[in-house]
């Protein structure tokens, strides 16, 4: 069978089309998907990852999330290059709202920080090193 450039064109065509037409919900208003433009910061923050021992619950929510590895710099969190706007504190914890009602709290866990979900799981924070990287 044969198929002809104007059938392909038309093709192609009808699937951009489609495509275009297909777009996702717009993520709802204070969840951490939400995010404001961001403009730069006074400062660089610090990074954080999560560590690799964390419980494996754990690194799947933060990573759905885009908490696996992120900068805080003082009261803002930026996940990729996003800040997230549901940012507050509680204590010395700093509740981040996420999709479906969960939260993330990022809290004094003693020398180090900790990452922990409002369904129960917990994350040890670390800042990487070259060993992480690997």
């Amino acid at each position: 069978m044969k198929t002809t450039r104007a059938g392909s064109t038309g093709a192609l065509i009808a699937s951009l089309l489609a495509l275009a037409a297909c777009g996702g919900d717009a993520p709802s208003e204070g969840t951490a998907t939400a995010s404001a433009p961001a403009k730069v910061p006074a400062s660089r923050g610090e990074l954080w990852i999560v560590s690799a021992d964390s419980p494996v619950e754990a690194q799947v929510l933060a990573y759905v999330h885009g908490l696996h590895a992120f900068v805080r710099n003082g009261d803002e969190v930026y996940s990729g290059t996003s800040r997230l706007k549901n940012v507050d504190h509680e204590g010395e914890a700093l509740v981040i709202g996420l999709d479906g009602g969960l939260t993330a709290r990022i809290e004094p866990s003693g020398d180090a920080e900790a990452l922990v979900f409002s369904s129960g799981p917990r994350a040890t924070l670390q800042h990487p090193t070259a060993e992480a990287a690997r």
